[in-house]
């Protein structure tokens, strides 16, 4: 469940003050973007194997039937399921020649804020690698 405390309460600003990876779901959702053309879900940008990363482009969708025993007035014909295209956003970081990934390590300090008044997503995360680099 979100708390505030992870998720305070901010006008024009959703802000992730720390990173749970039961929540990942949650969040993935609440930091997702579009520009009505193309949407992408608000996942970690070093890719998370828990995570639903998504990317998806309007008007790109499948259609099927959806048949009943019985037409009805009101009753669609066709359902439509929007597909999930390709990833280009998986973006690979090294420290120190070690990859970052925020579940290996220690995550000293993480911060997401979507700014709805500038239109900018913006993270910050303090690590420290296995090897103890920063």
């Amino acid at each position: 469940m979100i708390t505030e405390e992870a998720f305070p309460v901010e006008p024009w600003q959703v802000r992730e003050t720390r990173l749970d990876f039961n929540l990942l779901a949650q969040s993935e959702s609440l930091f997702a973007l579009s520009n009505g053309h193309i949407g992408l879900r608000g996942n970690l940008d070093e890719g998370e194997p828990h995570g639903l990363p998504g990317t998806y482009l309007n008007s790109f969708y499948e259609v099927r039937p959806l048949p009943y025993a019985e037409a009805g007035y009101g009753y669609p014909e066709a359902g439509q399921t929007i597909v999930d295209v390709t990833n280009g956003k998986i973006i690979r970081l090294l420290v120190d020649d070690e990859p970052f990934d925020v579940r290996y390590g220690e995550l000293i300090d993480h911060e997401r804020a979507l700014d709805l008044r500038a239109g900018t997503l913006t993270r910050r995360a303090h690590w420290r690698s296995p090897a103890a680099s920063r």
